[in-house]
């Protein structure tokens, strides 16, 4: 009895491994979840030196239809993100679960020492009291028997931890997929709005350059205006001038004719 529950503890402490190392790897797949978030950023990053290229197109109308589309593939992409966290939170809420087991083994081990000190104590009775001995190995194999229902309970119970852990492994690796693809759609997404912001910084350029032109005309005119109003008042003077002379010839005219009366 000593050594099968010697075997039964080997087994938990062969579980608690497996619970540990189940546990290792899912920190593992948290930081690559990191990474992976990180790698988004990156992405996002990208997709502004996009949205800048994108700034260098000829037509302004079409630009905000593009920034429009691109405001709703970033909603879109939020929107993911936040499904990604919510599948973090289960994966997190399944780590727990396999706490609880281990802490579940761990009382189960407990157990299984009460009971090798009770068997302890029962050898040296047996030892004491010979005459009870074949009703004492009668209740050991009671004893053994359940103990063979605990081994097959654990058995079982690991079986599930496994099947957990296959069902978490599925789950990260499509979780790795809908990452790889958001990161691939904020790439895009950051080149054009890296273009956009070109081709608007191309166009106020324009718009500077027309509005010194216009100025340089309205200048051009005004001086225009002071040329055709100095040109007005020097042919008024040369009218008063020709009425003057006028208003002469007729004074010589009218002398003239005095004289000829």
């Amino acid at each position: 009895q000593e050594e099968a529950l010697l075997n039964q503890e080997e087994a938990l402490l062969n579980q608690e491994e497996a619970l540990l190392n189940q546990e290792e790897a899912l920190l593992n797949q948290e930081e690559a979840l990191l990474n992976q978030e990180e790698a988004l950023l990156n992405q996002e990053e990208a997709l502004l030196n996009q949205e800048e290229a994108l700034l260098n197109q000829e037509e302004e109308e079409a630009l905000l239809n593009q920034e429009e589309a691109l405001l709703n593939q970033e909603e879109a992409l939020f929107n993911q993100e936040e499904a990604l966290l919510n599948q973090e939170e289960a994966l997190l809420n399944q780590e727990e679960s396999l706490f609880n087991q281990e802490e579940a083994l761990l009382n189960q081990e407990e157990a299984l020492l009460n009971q090798e000190e009770a068997l302890l104590n029962q050898e040296e009775a047996l030892l004491n009291q010979e005459e009870a001995l074949l009703n004492q190995e009668e209740a050991l194999l009671n004893q053994e028997e359940s103990l063979l229902n605990q081994e097959e309970a654990l058995l079982n119970q690991e079986e599930a931890l496994l099947n957990q852990e296959e069902a978490l492994l599925n789950q990260e690796e499509a979780l790795l997929n809908q990452e790889e693809a958001l990161l691939n759609q904020e790439e895009a997404l950051l080149n054009q709005e890296e273009a956009l912001l070109n081709q608007e910084e191309a166009l106020l350029n324009e718009e500077d350059a027309l509005l010194n032109q216009e100025e340089a005309l309205l200048n051009q005119e005004e001086a225009l205006l002071n040329q055709e109003e100095a040109l007005l008042n020097q042919e008024e003077a040369l009218l008063n001038q020709e009425d003057a002379l006028l208003n002469q010839e007729e004074a010589l005219f009218n002398q003239e004719e005095a004289a000829v009366c």
